[in-house]
C-alpha cells in the first residue's frame, strides 16, 4: 500500500528548480525529520501551489487536487483544536462564546502571520506566471495548513505543536482584539447593527467600504481590501465609541478556577466511573467527566452547589470537543484520501446526529445532571450532540491531549468511533444540497416550522418556500414531522430534492409537482438573460442544451416543454433561448474545426514557398475550395427550394449537369444549397462529358452525382460535411452523395420550438465571410504570380520583370496569409482545453512588455483569485494580442493598456483597455450585428475583432464592449472550469 512519502515519484528535478531548503531548516527547528528523504519529498507535494499544479499535473503522478486540499483542512482543524485546547484555560463562565471568539481571533491572524514566514513562499513550487510575483495572504496561510496537515499524517504532532505554538504567541498579543463582529453583535443586542457594503476597483485593487449602523442611527464606517477586514474595522470603531466595557471584557481574560466532581448523584457518579475506566483516565480526570456531564440548566438552577464545587456547564467543554472530534474525523478522511488519492475531495463537518447516536450507544444520558424543567423536556438531539462532544473532550484533556485518540480508543466503545470517525468524507447533507441546487438556480429559500405536541415531546414539522426573483412566483413544499427543527429542516429539504429529481433533465408531465414546472420556467428566465451559464448547463444536461446535437430529440423535447411555457411566452425568452442554445450549439459541434485546420495548413504551405515555381496547381485548388467553404458559413442568402436550384443548373450548367427524374418539393437552407452545388462541382471539374445528378430520396433528401470525381475526394467530401449540421456528402460508387435531413417546425410552436429550430438554422458569420474575401484576394494573387512566373518573354529585360511580378504578387499572398494566421486557430486535442488565468495572465504580460513599442505602458494584472477558464491558451493568446494589437495602434502618441480580470458567478472576465481615442459606434454595430467592419488603420482588413468573436463563441465565450470615458475598453468573458478561490488580506 502507498504512503504519504510516494505522493512525488518524481520530487528530486522539481526540488532543483524550486528549492524547499528554507521550509527544511524551519521545519528542523521544530524537530522535523529533515534528513530522511520521503519526508523532503511529502513537504514537495505540501508546498506545490495550485498554478504549478495545473501546469505540470502530467508530470505529477499520484497529486490530485483532492489530496492538497484534503491536508490543509487536516491542517486547519488541527490548528483549531490547538486554540481550543491552549484557550480553555483562560476561559471562565458557562458560555462558549468567549472561547469561540479567541478561536476564531487565531484563525483570523493566521493569514498574516503565516505570511511573515518568508520560509513558506520562498520554498513554494509555482507556475511560471508567478515567479517572482508575491503570494496573497491567503494562499500562504493555505499552504501553511498544508504543511500542518501532512505533519498530522505523518505522526509529527510535536512538530505540528510546535507551529502552531508560534501562530498562537503571536495571535495572542494584548493590544490584540478578538472578533470585533462578534463581539459587537453580542454587546449591541439592545440595537443590533447591520452592514451595508460598497466595491471599488478592480479585483486586484478592489476596496470595499462598510458603513455598521445600528437601530439607534448611530454609526461607523470601516475600509479593507476584503468585505471582512472592511466589516472589522467599522465593528471595532463602534465597539471603541459606543461599547468600551465590551472591548476590556474581551482583553481582561481571567483564567478559569481549578473544579471539583460533583458528589451525591448515583447515575452522574456511576457515568463518570464507567467512562474512566473505559478510557483508563487518572483520577484527576473526574472533575472534567463530571463537567461534560452537567448541563447548563442544571447550573442555573444550582448555582451555589456549583459555585462551591468551581464547576460550570458542559457548554464550553462541548465546543472543544467538536473541535477534538473535528480534527479525529478529519484524520480519518486524509489518511485514506492520501492512499486513494481522488482527483476532488469536499470534508464536511459531521451534523449533529452522528454526535447523538454515538452518545445513546454510549448510554451517557443516564448520568447527565438536568435541571428540573428540562427534565420533562428531554433531551433533545442537540442536547445528545454536546454531551458526546464534551465527554470526549475531557477524556482528550484528561489523558494530557494526546496526537490522537485512535491509539487509544478502547476496544469496547469501538461502534461509537465509526460514528463519529469512519474514515470516509460523508455526503452533503439534504439542505446543504439543497442550498446549492438552489442556489444554481437562482431561487431564494426559506424556511418555515411549526411544532405540536406537548414540550418534551414536541414534533416540528417544516415548510420550505422557495421563490424566483426573476419570475416573481413561489412554491412552498412541507415536509415530515421530526422531534427537532434540525432535522425536520432535512427532511422537508430530502422531500423537495425527490421532486426536482423526479423529472432529472427532462419535462415535466402535466401531472407533475408544481416546483418542477416553476424550475423550468425559472430555467427558461435564466437562459434568457444576459449572462447565462451555458457551458456548465450544457455539461449537465440542464433544459435540453445537451440535445443540440440531436435535432429531432430537440424538437421533441422542446414541443413537450412548450406547453408548460406557452403563457411566459415573449420576444425576449424566444430571442434569450435562441442564442443560449446557438452556444451549446458552439460549444459542442467541434466539425468546423476540420475546415479551420485545412485553413492553417494551407496557409503554412503558402508561407512556406521560396520561389513562384513551388506554387503548383494542387495549392492554388486548395485556396479556391476554402474559399468556397469560408464564402459558404459566411453568406447571408435567402433560403430557396430544390426545383428552383434544378432551374439555375439547367441555366449555367446546360452542357454539363443534367438533373433526371422527379424534382420533390424541398426548401434549402443558404448553407445546403451550397453543398449540393459543391458536389456537383466535384463532378464537373473532372468531366469532359455530362455529368448526372439524380434524386434517389426525399425524407431525408438523398442527390447523387454521377461522373469522374477527383482523386481527393474524400478530403473533399468531409470538408463540404463540415459547413453544416444538416447535410452530409460522402463518396459513393461512380460518384458522390448528398444527404440533407432538417427536420420541420411543428405547427403552432411555443417559444421552445422556435428558439430550438431558429438555432438550428446557421446564422451567415461575418468572420468566416472576411476570411473568405482575403482568400479571394489571396486567390488571384496565386494566379498572377503563377501566370508571370510562367509566361514567356522574348527580352531579357521582359524577364526579369515578370519574375519581379511573379514574387510580387507571392509576397502579397504570403503577408495575406501571415495575416490570417495570425487569427485563426485550431484547438489542440492533446492540450489542455483549460487555463488558469491568474498565471497565464501574468506571463502574457511579461511577454507582452517585451513586444510593447516604449511610447505603450503597461498595468499588469495582479490578484489573488484562482479560476480556471474552458478556452485552450493558444486561443486565448490569440484573442488578447489582437486586442492589445490594436489598442497599440490606435495609441500612436503613446498611452497605457490595462488588463485586469475578475470573477462572477458564471464566468471570468478579462478586461482589456486603453488610452486611445476609443472606437467608432458604428464598429461596435457591426460586431454586434455580424455587418462588415470598416478599419481606419493602414493596410487593416477589419478582421480582428471578428477573430476574437469566433474564438469566443466557439468556448461558449462572449466579446462585450464597455462604456468608457477615455479609450477602449473590451471585457472577454471566459466560463469557468474550475472552482474560485476569494483572495484575502
Amino acid at each position: 500500500m502507498s504512503t504519504p512519502y510516494d505522493l512525488w515519484p518524481d520530487i528530486a528535478a522539481s526540488r532543483r528548480r524550486f528549492p524547499i531548503d528554507p521550509a527544511l531548516e524551519a521545519l528542523r527547528q521544530c524537530g522535523a525529520p529533515v534528513g530522511d528523504n520521503g519526508f523532503v519529498d511529502a513537504l514537495g507535494v505540501a508546498l506545490i501551489h495550485t498554478s504549478y499544479f495545473y501546469e505540470n499535473a502530467r508530470h505529477l503522478p499520484g497529486v490530485t487536487r483532492g489530496v492538497l486540499d484534503a491536508l490543509a483542512r487536516l491542517g486547519g482543524t488541527f490548528l483549531q483544536r490547538h486554540a481550543a485546547v491552549k484557550t480553555l484555560a483562560w476561559v471562565s463562565g458557562n458560555k462558549p462564546g468567549p472561547l469561540s471568539w479567541e478561536i476564531a481571533h487565531i484563525a483570523s491572524a493566521l493569514p498574516a502571520w503565516a505570511a511573515r514566514q518568508s520560509w513558506i513562499a520562498e520554498s513554494t513550487a509555482v507556475g511560471r506566471g508567478l515567479v517572482g510575483e508575491p503570494l496573497p495572504n491567503r494562499v500562504v496561510a493555505d499552504l501553511f495548513r498544508r504543511i500542518v496537515g501532512l505533519l498530522c499524517v505523518l505522526d509529527r504532532y510535536d512538530c505540528a505543536k510546535r507551529l502552531a505554538d508560534g501562530l498562537l504567541a503571536d495571535a495572542r498579543r494584548v493590544d490584540a482584539v478578538l472578533n470585533p463582529v462578534t463581539a459587537l453583535q453580542a454587546a449591541a443586542k439592545a440595537a443590533p447593527v447591520t452592514y451595508t457594503y460598497k466595491r471599488e476597483g478592480l479585483d486586484h485593487q478592489a476596496t470595499y467600504h462598510v458603513v455598521a449602523t445600528d437601530t439607534r442611527g448611530r454609526s461607523t464606517i470601516g475600509a479593507g481590501r476584503s468585505k471582512k477586514a472592511a466589516a472589522h474595522e467599522a465593528a471595532r470603531k463602534f465597539l471603541q465609541r459606543y461599547y468600551p466595557a465590551a472591548i476590556a471584557t474581551m482583553t481582561a481574560v481571567q483564567p478559569a478556577t481549578l473544579a471539583r466532581e460533583m458528589r451525591g448523584y448515583r447515575d452522574h457518579t456511576w457515568t463518570v466511573d464507567r467512562i474512566q475506566r473505559a478510557f483508563a483516565l487518572p483520577p484527576a480526570a473526574r472533575p472534567l467527566l463530571s463537567q461534560a456531564l452537567i448541563h447548563s440548566s442544571w447550573t442555573y438552577e444550582h448555582q451555589f452547589e456549583t459555585t462551591r464545587a468551581g464547576q460550570r456547564s458542559n457548554q464550553v467543554l462541548g465546543l472543544v470537543g467538536s473541535h477534538v472530534l473535528e480534527h479525529e474525523y478529519t484524520l480519518a478522511v486524509v489518511r485514506r484520501a492520501v492512499v486513494e488519492r481522488p482527483d476532488t475531495l469536499l470534508v464536511v463537518t459531521l451534523p449533529n446526529d452522528a454526535y447523538e447516536r454515538a452518545c445513546q450507544w454510549a448510554d451517557l444520558t443516564n448520568g447527565l445532571l438536568l435541571g428540573a424543567g428540562q427534565s420533562v423536556m428531554g433531551t433533545s438531539p442537540e442536547i445528545a450532540a454536546n454531551l458526546f462532544q464534551a465527554v470526549m473532550a475531557a477524556v482528550y484533556l484528561g489523558k494530557r491531549c494526546p496526537a490522537t485518540l485512535a491509539s487509544d480508543w478502547p476496544p469496547a466503545w469501538r461502534p461509537a468511533w465509526q460514528m463519529i470517525a469512519p474514515g470516509r468524507a460523508r455526503n452533503l447533507d439534504n439542505t446543504t444540497r439543497l442550498q446549492r441546487a438552489a442556489s444554481g438556480l437562482r431561487l431564494e429559500i426559506a424556511y418555515e416550522f411549526e411544532s405540536s405536541g406537548p414540550d418534551h415531546q414536541a414534533v416540528f414539522v417544516a415548510t420550505a418556500l422557495l421563490t424566483s426573483p426573476l419570475l416573481g412566483d413561489s412554491v412552498a413544499i412541507t415536509g415530515e414531522g421530526a422531534s427537532g427543527k434540525t432535522a425536520a429542516k432535512h427532511k422537508v429539504s430530502r422531500h423537495v430534492l425527490d421532486i426536482l429529481a423526479s423529472s432529472g433533465s427532462g419535462t415535466p408531465d402535466e401531472g407533475s409537482h408544481a416546483l418542477n414546472r416553476l424550475v423550468l420556467a425559472q430555467q427558461a428566465s435564466i437562459l434568457a438573460s444576459d449572462n447565462p451559464p451555458v457551458s456548465a448547463w450544457t455539461a449537465s444536461g440542464q433544459f435540453g442544451l445537451d440535445l443540440i446535437q440531436s435535432p429531432d430529440e430537440l424538437l421533441d423535447w422542446a414541443g413537450r416543454t412548450d406547453r408548460h411555457l406557452r403563457e411566459r411566452s415573449s420576444p425576449q425568452l424566444v430571442a434569450g433561448l435562441t442564442n443560449s442554445f446557438r452556444r451549446a450549439r458552439n460549444l459542442g459541434d467541434t466539425r468546423e474545426q476540420a475546415i479551420d485546420a485545412e485553413l492553417l495548413d494551407t496557409l503554412n504551405a503558402i508561407r512556406a514557398i521560396g520561389e513562384p515555381a513551388e506554387l503548383n496547381r494542387t495549392l492554388a485548388d486548395r485556396i479556391v475550395r476554402l474559399c468556397q467553404l469560408f464564402r459558404c458559413m459566411g453568406a447571408d442568402e435567402p433560403d430557396t427550394d430544390l426545383a428552383h436550384l434544378a432551374g439555375e443548373w439547367n441555366i449555367f450548367h446546360r452542357d454539363q449537369l443534367a438533373l433526371t427524374g422527379p424534382v420533390p418539393a424541398v426548401t434549402l437552407a443558404a448553407r445546403e444549397r451550397a453543398v449540393l452545388d459543391a458536389a456537383a462541382n466535384m463532378i464537373m471539374l473532372r468531366s469532359g462529358a455530362l455529368a448526372t445528378a439524380t434524386v434517389v430520396g426525399e425524407r431525408p433528401l438523398r442527390v447523387r452525382f454521377t461522373g469522374p470525381t477527383e482523386p481527393d475526394i474524400a478530403h473533399a467530401c468531409a470538408l463540404w460535411s463540415a459547413v453544416t449540421w444538416s447535410a452530409v456528402v460522402r463518396p459513393a460508387p461512380g460518384g458522390v452523395e448528398v444527404d440533407i435531413a432538417r427536420p420541420a417546425l411543428p405547427l403552432n410552436p411555443g417559444p421552445v420550438s422556435r428558439a430550438a429550430f431558429a438555432a438550428l438554422h446557421p446564422r451567415p458569420d461575418p468572420f468566416r465571410r472576411r476570411v473568405a474575401d482575403v482568400l479571394h484576394d489571396m486567390k488571384n494573387h496565386a494566379s498572377a504570380s503563377r501566370q508571370a512566373a510562367s509566361t514567356v518573354v522574348a527580352t531579357p529585360a521582359g524577364h526579369h520583370e515578370q519574375q519581379a511580378d511573379a514574387y510580387r504578387h507571392l509576397e502579397r499572398m504570403q503577408r495575406l496569409a501571415l495575416s490570417l494566421t495570425a487569427v485563426t486557430s485550431v484547438p489542440d486535442a492533446a492540450a489542455r482545453c483549460d487555463v488558469d488565468l491568474g498565471p497565464f495572465l501574468r506571463q502574457y504580460a511579461r511577454d507582452l512588455l517585451t513586444r510593447l513599442p516604449d511610447r505603450v505602458g503597461l498595468d499588469t494584472p495582479a490578484t489573488g483569485t484562482t479560476a480556471r477558464a474552458a478556452i485552450d491558451e493558444r486561443s486565448l493568446g490569440l484573442i488578447l494580442d489582437n486586442l492589445t494589437a490594436n489598442a497599440v495602434e490606435a495609441m500612436a502618441g503613446g498611452g497605457h493598456i490595462r488588463i485586469a480580470w475578475n470573477v462572477d458567478e458564471e464566468s471570468a472576465i478579462v478586461e482589456v483597455a486603453d488610452d486611445g481615442p476609443g472606437i467608432g459606434a458604428d464598429v461596435v454595430t457591426a460586431l454586434d450585428s455580424g455587418a462588415r467592419i470598416r478599419t481606419t488603420k493602414q493596410g487593416g482588413s477589419g478582421i480582428g475583432l471578428l477573430s476574437v468573436q469566433s474564438l469566443l463563441q466557439r468556448v461558449g465565450g462572449q466579446l462585450v464592449w464597455m462604456p468608457s470615458p477615455a479609450g477602449t475598453k473590451w471585457h472577454v468573458r471566459l466560463p469557468l472550469t474550475a472552482a474560485t478561490e476569494g483572495t484575502d488580506e
